[in-house]
């Protein structure tokens, strides 16, 4: 049986494992190249999905309203005036003219028709204007298709904690290993408790024989000593031979 068994055994403890900064960041960069197509169709559905929603919400606030502002922007971007519009340019430029002394010649229609002009380009000015602030009304939550992919920093990171958790696995897997089997650990409780009670009794025994021993060596002194009187009382007295 080996000692390992009982006793245990000195753990090994394992190499951390390393990571591979270059390896990791083109794999990472791959691996978002190989996922754009999908995220590009999932962000384009989510964004159209978005717009919908606010679209089916001024509709609701104003029915037709949207479609009507998307109508007059369109006209405006062309230049089209509204016909009063028209009418009143063009009586003011040939008031204008006739003021001038210009009017009904070239001149003067020549007034007229810059004057149209103008008004033809800032009725387009205004259309672009009025665009530019309805889309300020359409700015929906846009999906970013980058959230969706993990950086080279953000992956050496969760491998750098990756490996780091392995590595703790793998110490208390060694330290596990390492320790006495539970029956071994038994087995050497018992003998521990068997020598620990037999090396108790010996003790024991040999202590209670130093003290009958230096009681018996105590009993013979007194004996020798009460002959010894005897002794010399029969000498000096009776004059019989000594007593042993």
């Amino acid at each position: 049986m080996p000692l390992g068994f009982l006793f245990g055994k000195k753990p090994k403890v394992p190499s951390l494992p390393k990571t591979d900064f270059a390896g990791t960041q083109q794999k990472t960069v791959g691996e978002n190249i190989a996922a754009l197509p999908k995220s590009k169709a999932l962000a384009q559905d989510i964004n159209a999905f978005n717009l919908e929603e606010l679209s089916r919400a001024l509709e609701f606030a104003l029915p037709s309203g949207l479609k009507q502002a998307q109508k007059n922007i369109r006209a405006e971007l062309r230049g089209e005036l509204d016909p009063e519009d028209t009418k009143t340019l063009i009586r003011s430029a040939t008031a204008q003219g006739f003021n001038l002394g210009i009017g009904g010649s070239g001149a003067g229609r020549n007034l007229v028709a810059r004057d149209l002009g103008i008004g033809i380009q800032q009725q387009k000015q205004r259309g672009l204007q009025n665009f530019m602030a309805l889309s300020q009304q359409f700015q929906t939550p846009r999906f970013d298709v980058t959230s969706m992919f993990l950086t080279p920093q953000q992956r050496i990171g969760l491998e750098v904690q990756q490996n780091q958790a392995q590595f703790d696995r793998d110490v208390m897997a060694a330290s596990v290993e390492a320790q006495a089997s539970p029956f071994g650990s038994f087995l050497t409780g018992l003998v521990t408790t068997a020598v620990g009670g037999l090396t108790g009794g010996i003790g024991t025994a040999v202590g209670a024989g130093l003290i009958g021993a230096s009681k018996l060596g105590g009993k013979s002194g007194n004996q020798s000593v009460a002959g010894g009187s005897g002794f010399s009382r029969s000498v000096g007295g009776l004059g019989t031979s000594p007593r042993f």
